[in-house]
């Protein structure tokens, strides 16, 4: 019996190494003790993460100030890398950054979706 086996950090930096020109991107993590850990995971796709941490159970109002930082960034793209991120959680990103904004839940669920429909 054969299965498919879909690995979701390597579609995501498949992907964010295609879409970005600069190679280098914004991570919103929920974890901030994961922040180093993130930018060395994302560094061996050749890609730069500039990596803040938002936890997903905090009211949207309370992402501004980490936003800050990205918005600020010369970033491609911000990859929000939390299943527990909401859509409204990502308007209010791409509102404050002005940035395109990828709900990394969202992308693996069509693309899981397209496979089996």
């Amino acid at each position: 019996h054969r299965s498919l086996l879909i690995k979701p950090e390597e579609i995501l930096h498949s992907v964010a190494a295609k879409l970005s020109r600069t190679k280098k991107i914004g991570v919103m993590m929920p974890d901030k003790s994961q922040l180093e850990r993130i930018k060395i995971l994302w560094r061996k796709y050749g890609i730069e993460a500039v990596a803040v941490g938002v936890s997903p159970y905090e009211p949207v109002e309370n992402l501004s100030m980490e936003l800050e930082k990205l918005k600020d960034e010369d970033i491609d793209l911000i990859f929000m890398e939390c299943f527990g991120y909401t859509l409204e959680m990502k308007e209010e990103v791409r509102r404050i950054t002005k940035k395109p904004v990828i709900l990394t839940k969202t992308l693996i669920f069509k693309i899981i979706h397209e496979l089996f429909k």
